[in-house]
C-alpha cells in the first residue's frame, strides 16, 4: 500500500550472532559427517568360493550368511578385488545373485542377473555393490553369487577376493532417531509459534505468507513419518523422505527467487520480470512432476535390495529431476550475483547479503548432494539427519531476519501524501532501530 513502508528490525550485532552461530552449525556438521563415515561397521570376510570347473570360463559361486537386526538400518554388501601386483584393465564379468531373507519359517527371495564390471588401477579396484537394503529387518540374510569368470580373474592368484559387509552402527542410528525427533519438535513449536505472532500482530504479508510455507515444507523435510522406520522398516518410507526432501528444496527455491526480485524492485523500481517467472514457472511444473513421477515409480516397482533392479524409465525421471535442480541453482546464484550491482540502498543490500549467504549454504548442501551422491551408504558426503540439521535452523534464521513488518508512513511522521524515495531506506533502518 502506498501509505505503508516494509521494515526490516534486524540490528547489526544480531546477525553478527547469527553468523557465529552458523559457522559453528556448519563446523560441528562437517566433523560428524567426517565421524559417520570412519564409524561405518566394515567387515571384509573370505566368502566361501566354490568352483565349478566344467564350465568353459569357471563358475564361481561365493556364499555368506549374515543375521541381521533392525537396528542395523541398511546393509550393503559388495565384491573387493585386491590385485597382489599394480594393474591397469577393466575387469567384467556375469553373475547371478540371490538373495534368500529368512525369518523363521518364512523365505523371501530375490534374484538378479547382470554382467558387472569394475575399474582397477595400480593395486586398487573399484567396489562391486551386490546389495543394497535401506529397510532391512530382523532375520537370517543368506547371500549366493554366482559369477562366470570371463576375465579369468578369480581362476589365478593375482587377485584377492572378498566380500565387504557394512552396515549402519547402533549409536548412529539412536542419533539419527534422537536428532529428528528434536528438529521435528523445534520445527512444529517454531512454526505454531510464528502464526501466532503473525496473527496476534496483524502483520500478515506477502513475506509473512512465504515465511509460513518456508516453515511448513520444513516440517515435510524433518519428516516426522521417517521415526517409525527406526521401530519397523519400510521401503515407501525411505522413498517418502526423499520425496519430501525434494519438495521442501521446491519451495525453498521459490521463497529464494522471490525476495532477490523483490529486493530489486525495491531497488531500481522495475517491473518484476513476468516472462522470467513464466519459464520459472515451467521448469518448476516440470521439476514437481519429475520428482512425483520418480517417487509413485519407485512405489509401483516391484522393490529389491538388489543393485540396479530399477529399470532405465525410472531412472530417466531421477536425471530430470536432477538436471532442473542444477538449472534451478545455478539460475538462483546467477540471479542473486547481478542483483549486487543493482540493489545498493544500504537496507536491501543488507539483506541481499544475509539472503545470499544463507542461500549459498542450502544450495551447496544441494550441490553436494547432487553432484556425489552415490549408490552406497560409505560414500554418502553428508548424512541426510546432518543435511536436515543444517538446512532446518538456517530456515529458522532467514525466517528471523526476513521477517519484515509494515508500518504507517505517519509513525515516522510523514504525510501520506508524500512520495517516499527508495534512496531514504537508510533513515527508516536507522528509525526501526530506534524503535526497538
Amino acid at each position: 500500500m502506498e501509505n505503508e513502508l516494509v521494515i526490516d528490525k534486524m540490528k547489526r550485532h544480531h546477525f553478527v550472532i547469527i553468523g557465529i552461530t552458523v559457522f559453528f552449525l556448519l563446523i560441528i556438521s562437517i566433523g560428524i559427517s567426517i565421524y559417520y563415515n570412519r564409524s561405518l561397521i566394515i567387515r571384509n570376510k573370505s566368502p566361501r568360493i566354490i568352483n565349478n570347473s566344467y564350465y568353459r570360463n569357471g563358475n564361481y559361486v561365493l556364499v555368506e550368511n549374515l543375521n541381521i537386526e533392525k537396528y542395523d538400518h541398511w546393509l550393503e554388501v559388495y565384491l573387493t578385488l585386491e590385485p597382489q601386483d599394480n594393474v591397469n584393465q577393466n575387469i567384467e564379468f556375469n553373475a547371478q545373485t540371490q538373495l534368500h531373507i529368512i525369518q523363521g519359517i518364512y523365505d523371501t527371495v530375490h534374484l538378479h542377473n547382470q554382467t558387472y564390471s569394475t575399474r582397477c588401477f595400480l593395486n586398487k579396484c573399484d567396489d562391486i555393490i551386490f546389495v543394497s537394503d535401506n529397510a532391512v529387518q530382523d532375520g537370517e540374510y543368506l547371500i549366493v553369487i554366482s559369477i562366470e569368470d570371463i576375465n579369468h580373474v578369480f581362476n589365478t592368484t593375482d587377485y584377492k577376493v572378498s566380500l565387504g559387509v557394512a552396515t549402519a552402527i547402533r549409536n548412529q542410528t539412536l542419533f539419527s532417531l534422537i536428532l529428528t525427533i528434536t528438529l521435528v519438535f523445534i520445527v512444529f513449536i517454531s512454526f505454531i509459534f510464528y502464526c501466532i505472532i503473525t496473527v496476534y500482530t496483524r502483520h500478515w504479508t506477502i513475506y509473512t505468507g512465504l515465511n509460513t510455507l518456508l516453515l511448513f515444507s520444513v516440517i515435510l523435510f524433518t519428516n516426522p513419518i521417517i521415526s517409525l522406520s527406526f521401530y519397523k522398516n519400510y521401503t515407501w518410507m525411505d522413498y517418502l523422505d526423499n520425496v519430501l526432501m525434494e519438495f521442501y528444496i521446491f519451495i525453498v527455491f521459490i521463497w529464494i527467487f522471490f525476495h532477490v526480485d523483490h529486493l530489486r524492485f525495491l531497488a531500481i523500481k522495475e517491473k518484476y520480470p513476468i516472462l522470467q517467472w513464466i519459464l520459472r514457472s515451467i521448469l518448476f511444473i516440470l521439476y514437481l512432476s519429475a520428482l512425483l513421477l520418480y517417487f509413485f515409480s519407485n512405489l509401483v516397482h516391484q522393490y529389491s535390495p538388489l543393485v540396479a533392479t530399477t529399470t532405465p524409465f525410472i531412472n530417466n525421471f531421477k536425471s530430470i529431476r536432477d538436471l532442473l535442480q542444477l538449472i534451478l541453482i545455478f539460475w538462483i546464484l546467477l540471479n542473486e550475483f547481478f542483483s549486487f550491482t543493482e540493489v545498493m540502498n544500504p537496507i536491501n543490500r543488507k539483506r541481499l547479503i544475509f539472503l545470499t549467504s544463507f542461500t549459498s549454504i542450502i544450495t551447496s548442501v544441494c550441490l553436494i548432494q547432487l553432484f556425489l551422491q552415490t549408490n552406497s551408504h560409505n560414500n554418502e558426503p553428508i548424512p541426510i539427519c546432518l543435511m536436515k540439521l543444517v538446512n532446518t535452523f538456517v530456515v529458522l534464521i532467514m525466517c528471523v531476519c526476513f521477517h519484515q513488518i509494515e508500518l504507517s508512513k505517519s509513525s515516522f511522521g510523514f504525510n501520506s501524501r508524500e512520495m517516499i524515495n527508495v534512496s531514504e531506506y537508510e533513515d527508516f533502518d536507522s528509525s526501526s532501530d530506534d524503535l526497538d
